[in-house]
């Protein structure tokens, strides 16, 4: 594994710096989806002002902290940094023209290239750590279904050689998002141990962190299977042939299922750093 070759103080300061970016990142999420999904009332304001205050805070402090990192982990730390703020800031930016395009069905002006720029992060991360890493590898199965999601309706190219290379790359994410209970026991116990962390914390921590990876990655399986049933029934479904109620009442289902499985992600990785940040202390 990567880390092993870092030093123990480095890594446990990298990875203070990588879980307060990953909870100003699903916190950003977080407000998009509450826009998209809950009415606008001043509650909901209030709640977005205080998720825009901790995303601050959060940044603030790794930018402050990144004098402390050097080597990989710095160059690690620094590319997370640049677009986690990037990110923020365009899911932060303009909160009531965001509901108004939610409620409307408009597409944010901002966001038309997003999931191109978070393939690209992706990407670009998986090619800087050397070896295989778990946390890599769910990030990979991540960005296999937007490829696949892009790929499948973003072209009129419906040939049996197009059609089966994105079956083949949701079958590799299918794939990625099981990877056992042993490989995620083995991969938190090298994770904590090699944060210097007195001995009860560390059990402690390890234990919190294969129920939270355990939770990531079977959120990250109810994706791939939903993104699936999204394309095999959009490959079968032939609207003329359905009646218009039906076919709403078919994509109020997907609605509410593919923002049931947004939940999940969302909040399933906030606790997995959460959790790391109150073990560090």
């Amino acid at each position: 594994m990567w880390f092993k070759l870092i030093d123990k103080t480095q890594f446990r300061t990298y990875v203070r710096q990588d879980a307060r970016l990953n909870t100003a990142y699903w916190l950003a999420t977080k407000v998009v989806h509450l826009c998209e999904t809950r009415a606008n009332m001043p509650s909901l304001k209030a709640r977005i002002a205080v998720y825009r205050r901790k995303i601050h805070m959060l940044i603030n402090l790794v930018v402050q902290d990144l004098l402390n990192q050097e080597g990989l982990t710095k160059d690690l730390i620094k590319q997370y940094l640049e677009y986690t703020m990037d990110y923020c800031q365009i899911s932060l930016n303009n909160i009531s023209q965001r509901i108004h395009c939610a409620q409307s069905g408009e597409e944010m002006p901002s966001e038309v290239n997003q999931v191109d720029r978070e393939m690209e992060f992706i990407r670009n991360r998986t090619e800087i750590i050397p070896g295989d890493d778990l946390l890599e590898e769910f990030d990979r199965g991540i960005y296999l279904i937007y490829q696949t999601a892009l790929t499948a309706y973003g072209s009129s190219d419906l040939s049996d050689t197009h059609m089966t290379g994105i079956k083949q790359r949701l079958d590799t994410a299918y794939d990625i998002m099981q990877p056992g209970f042993v490989k995620i026991q083995r991969h938190c116990n090298a994770y904590t141990a090699h944060l210097n962390l007195e001995p009860t914390t560390q059990l402690a921590l390890t234990n919190q962190q294969i129920v939270d990876l355990s939770g990531m990655f079977n959120a990250g399986l109810s994706l791939a299977k939903f993104s699936r049933v999204i394309f095999d029934t959009a490959n079968r479904l032939q609207p003329e042939t359905i009646s218009e109620v039906a076919l709403t009442h078919w994509q109020d289902r997907i609605t509410d299922a593919g923002n049931a499985i947004q939940d999940r992600l969302i909040e399933i990785n906030l606790a997995r750093s959460n959790n790391i940040l109150k073990a560090l202390g």
